[in-house]
């Protein structure tokens, strides 16, 4: 039966709750990118024979990023929520401003406000490979 944890209570984790976890985790990214490349598709059908590259490819970022890199830390046998919290904000972010570049494109208006999107996500996951250090 589940417990409420009071102030000060560490809570320690199994190796097989640390691999369900990064396990669950890529499962979510996986079905993210199916979503987003069926997203891409549906926006093109509907953008009178324009294309953009941001918009087409804004998938593999959570495939990559995301799916791949989770399937390869399930090997590992530790997990802070730290780390994980920032790289999943940094995978999020960097997919959010490529789909949002992609579909200005299509529109024809442009911006410099991409820019901060990537800044901001690479600094989350750089900042994430730094805690897990």
């Amino acid at each position: 039966m589940a417990r409420l944890l009071k102030k000060g209570e560490v809570v320690t984790l199994f190796l097989s709750d640390t691999k369900k976890i990064y396990f669950k985790t890529a499962i979510i990214y996986f079905v993210f990118s199916v979503i987003t490349f069926i997203f891409s598709i549906v926006y093109s059908l509907f953008s009178h024979e324009v294309y953009s590259d941001y918009l087409t490819f804004a998938f593999l970022f959570p495939l990559i990023g995301g799916t791949l890199l989770y399937l390869l830390l399930c090997k590992l046998n530790s997990f802070e929520k730290w780390p994980y919290n920032f790289y999943n904000a940094g995978i999020a972010t960097i997919t959010v401003g490529s789909i949002l570049r992609g579909v200005n494109e299509i529109a024809g208006a442009d911006t410099l406000y991409y820019m901060w999107f990537y800044l901001v996500g690479i600094i989350f996951v750089i900042l994430a490979l730094i805690l897990l250090l």
